[in-house]
């Protein structure tokens, strides 16, 4: 029976799994706050029972970044919902934790409603945008979006710069914004002499689909992975889709065929690659037919295939309704040869060595044809 109740008791009291975490999602709680501001806890309670959560907390407010309240006052704040832990007794705790940096509020009868990062979940840790106190402050922007971006950017310039292991934190609601609100700070940080914060500001780009981005990712590689974790980039690539700089794509190709290759960069480089199949493009997509990971292949033959269909790029936006399987209006190198050896998605079944081996025999017979276009 012992042995039951202390099972019994750890399933209970384990945290939920991860996955029911819910992301930063600071660009739409921005747009929900009444108002917007960097405090701190100074007093307050937390009661929780079973799967739910609720507290009660006073803010002292250092800045406002959205909203009429004013700053070194103590406003009333109520959070509830969905909790991390699994409770089986009610238990009601004070919160002891300063918990510093941007809260997000509704307005409420007699007090604030904190925005959680979704209408669900209940835990204050979560509700918090925490910054590092001793991070400078962020400058005043034009918008509310603009000044939660610049309070992070500080913080993010400070994390860097004193090696704090909340960087990551940071950069992940720093990455949950807009990326045309971020554009400016990531043009900035591209430029910094740190190569952790150039790291930050070229995901930026990519993100932004700005062909800087791309561009200085190609020229900086060897030094940026030499000193920094470049895992952001190589994340942000599959989102660039901006075929129109022809100097951007061939920097893409660039990144693509560098051997040896980190993880993931390859394979997400060829997927960019195959997003915008551009004629500058094909030399790289021609070439990544002779490496045979698993997705590496697929995705240069459907890059091809896409080109002589004269499709629409493939964008994130696009992704759910394909209107990237069109056929565009003109196609003068769609013919019956080519669209059989069209592989628009892995086929377990196809060989593609003989695919492979087409599209370079093609490539030798139009090349110079398509690059006079």
């Amino acid at each position: 029976m012992r042995f039951r109740l202390v099972f019994l008791t750890a399933i209970l009291c384990s945290r939920l799994p991860a996955t029911l975490l819910p992301g930063p999602n600071l660009a739409s709680r921005i747009e929900k706050a009444d108002a917007i501001v960097v405090a701190s806890v100074v007093s307050g309670a937390t009661l929780a029972s079973g799967s739910e959560v609720s507290s009660d907390l006073v803010l002292h407010v250092d800045r406002v970044l959205k909203g009429g309240i004013i700053p070194e006052t103590d406003v009333a704040a109520h959070l509830e919902g969905g909790g991390y832990w699994i409770v089986p007794n009610a238990t009601h705790t004070a919160i002891t934790e300063k918990l510093y940096g941007i809260w997000f509020l509704s307005s409420a009868a007699s007090l604030y409603k904190v925005i959680s990062r979704d209408d669900n979940a209940g835990e204050l840790y979560f509700a918090v945008v925490l910054l590092p106190e001793q991070a400078p402050a962020g400058t005043s922007g034009d918008t509310p979006a603009a000044s939660v971006a610049n309070e992070l950017a500080a913080a993010l310039h400070w994390a860097a710069e004193t090696h704090d292991a909340r960087l990551q934190t940071l950069l992940m609601n720093f990455q949950s914004l807009n990326s045309f609100t971020t554009l400016a700070i990531s043009q900035q940080f591209a430029t910094e002499k740190s190569p952790t914060l150039r790291v930050i500001g070229i995901e930026g780009l990519i993100a932004a689909n700005d062909p800087e981005g791309v561009k200085r990712a190609a020229a900086e590689w060897t030094e940026l992975s030499a000193a920094a974790d470049v895992n952001p980039i190589i994340s942000s690539l599959m989102t660039y889709s901006n075929g129109d700089d022809g100097d951007a794509v061939r920097a893409l190709g660039t990144l693509a065929l560098r051997d040896p290759a980190q993880p993931g960069l390859r394979e997400n480089a060829v997927y960019a690659l195959r997003a915008i199949h551009t004629k500058d493009a094909l030399p790289a997509l021609i070439a990544l037919l002779d490496h045979k990971e698993d997705r590496v292949r697929p995705y240069a033959l459907s890059g091809l295939c896409l080109f002589v269909r004269n499709a629409p790029a493939v964008t994130p936006q696009s992704v759910p309704s394909m209107p990237w399987l069109q056929i565009g209006s003109r196609t003068p190198l769609l013919n019956r040869e080519t669209q059989r050896y069209c592989l628009l998605a892995p086929d377990p079944a196809a060989d593609l060595d003989a695919y492979a081996n087409f599209w370079k025999s093609w490539w030798i017979e139009h090349e110079r044809e398509i690059e006079g276009r």
